[in-house]
């Protein structure tokens, strides 16, 4: 028998008498379950509301009908399986029925299974005693490995896969029930004509589906890379020396599985952008997880959907969990409780999870301001490291011009970009991206091509052309992020090597802005 399989057993052994089983997968619940009787000697009957009770001559679609024909039989060791209960479970016959039924099961050595595609996120009270609530794994790596080779039997001439590559394959297909996975493996063959690692993409895009049932994680599909990324060029070290850390290679060096970063500080200098970019550069799927759709009006909605989101990462691990703007999510925790404690459960949760997680998900926290983190999130052991985002310097506002000038098909080389790097110190990321933007709308406007005085005028202003000058976010918020920088000092790594900038002087009130 298999791990969970000799669980299950323990359970039946240990007189448990309802055991709960949170699946889809009717099929390979019913094989553990076969399993179970053969190897211990016991009968396996089943109950379907359109079929009845197996063995019984299908009089018992009705559930209060089959509880009490499984009473008079229950004394033969067996195990009885009943499919959909869970739409019942707010009948008060039916749960009476199923009190009774438990004390009695407790003598036998039967047990009775609730199997449904449903989670049980709360037991009835009536059942708080009686009821064991597990939920059915999804296939592992051994799993889809034998289904992988049933189901190319027909045409393993055509697998394309190297040992590496049929591994991140697989790693591929994990979250996927065994049916799902069958199908994705079918379809990436009949799309190619054969099996290789660039389906591997079309099997995460089958992921999506899985997601869109949660409405709490959103498989995020990014194109951006890490030479989108202007500077940061420390940070970019660290998770290039990490991209193999996924792999049988790293487990069999004893590695541990990398467990996340937090990414901080000011706005619109590339957080956001580097979470999509490692994405691409381990080639893991991005979910990203809306902390705001969380919290829920009813009582144990939102612990319940923090819950879900985690098992839900978990079962298309390995990959990146991206959670933006984490300071705004539980800056109250440990403070005003007008939410009945709602968030301190959640973050006690979300904590307990960082901590003890085994499963190779790797979270990528950003925030604007870390001082209003609980410090048990900043604690070793539940991030690998603390990063600072800090204003870019002249060499890296170089870079990102030449990064962003090159995306919009105009060759960096075409502009004096020293000089614009120098104009641009205390800009942001964004804004710099802005000032382009801007830049390309007046030259299209003149109808001629972009030039070092569109962006010039964009950032120091043209009279002639109504332009005023551009103020840079920083001069606005010059005092908040020095304190950002007080704070990084000691407790985080800076991102980029580069000294950073001074932070010019608030210009003429009338200069134009872009909140970022």
């Amino acid at each position: 028998m298999s791990p969970f399989e000799k669980d299950l057993s323990l359970l039946i052994r240990s007189r448990y008498p309802i055991i709960y089983l949170s699946t889809l997968e009717e099929d390979r619940s019913l094989k553990t379950l076969e399993n179970i009787a053969r190897s211990e000697g016991r009968e396996l009957r089943t109950w379907r509301c359109t079929s009845g009770l197996s063995g019984s001559g299908g009089a018992t679609t009705d559930l209060l009908a089959a509880l009490g024909q499984i009473s008079k039989e229950a004394a033969k060791p067996s195990l009885f399986m009943l499919y959909d209960v869970h739409p019942y479970l707010e009948n008060p016959m039916i749960l009476r029925k199923l009190r009774d039924l438990a004390e009695l099961l407790k003598t036998t050595q039967s047990a009775l299974f609730l199997v449904s595609p449903s989670p049980l996120v709360k037991v009835p009270e009536e059942l708080a005693d009686e009821i064991w609530v597990v939920d059915y794994p999804l296939p592992a790596i051994s799993d889809l490995s034998a289904l992988m080779d049933r189901t190319t039997s027909n045409f393993s001439d055509r697998v394309r896969l190297t040992p590496s590559g049929r591994e991140r394959l697989l790693e591929s297909l994990l979250g996927l029930t065994e049916k799902a996975a069958e199908r994705v493996i079918l379809k990436a063959f009949l799309a190619g004509g054969e099996l290789n690692e660039n389906d591997i993409s079309l099997i995460q895009s089958e992921k999506k589906q899985i997601l869109r049932r949660t409405g709490i994680l959103e498989y995020y599909t990014s194109g951006e890379t890490l030479e989108d990324v202007g500077g940061l060029d420390v940070l970019k070290k660290w998770l290039k020396k990490r991209g193999d850390a996924f792999s049988e290679e790293a487990r069999a060096y004893c590695l541990p599985s990398p467990r996340g970063l937090i990414l901080f500080g000011v706005q619109g200098c590339g957080k956001s952008l580097v979470a999509k970019a490692v994405a691409n550069l381990w080639r893991l799927p991005l979910l990203r997880l809306d902390i705001g759709s969380v919290f829920g009006g009813l009582v144990g909605e939102s612990e319940s959907k923090i819950r879900q989101a985690i098992s839900v990462a978990e079962s298309l691990s390995p990959c990146i969990l991206w959670i933006d703007e984490l300071d705004k999510a539980f800056a109250g925790v440990r403070g005003y409780q007008g939410d009945s404690g709602t968030q301190n459960r959640v973050f006690a949760t979300f904590i307990t999870w960082l901590q003890e997680k085994k499963k190779p998900v790797f979270v990528v926290a950003t925030a604007n301001n870390p001082g209003e983190l609980p410090p048990e999130l900043l604690r070793r052991g539940r991030f690998d490291e603390i990063f600072f985002v800090d204003l870019p310097g002249k060499l890296e506002i170089e870079e990102i011009f030449q990064v962003h000038l090159a995306r919009r098909q105009r060759d960096p080389l075409n502009y004096d970009l020293k000089s614009l790097a120098k104009q641009c110190e205390g800009m942001s990321g964004a804004e710099i991206e802005q000032v382009i933007i801007d830049a390309l709308f007046e030259a299209f406007t003149e109808k001629d091509t972009l030039k070092d005085e569109h962006l010039t005028a964009m950032i120091s202003g043209d009279k002639n052309r109504d332009i005023e000058p551009f103020v840079p976010l920083s001069s606005l918020m010059k005092e908040d992020i020095e304190s950002l920088r007080s704070w990084a000092r000691g407790r985080a790594r800076w991102a980029s090597r580069q000294a950073p900038p001074e932070i010019p002087p608030l210009q003429a009130a009338s200069g134009r802005r872009i909140e970022v």
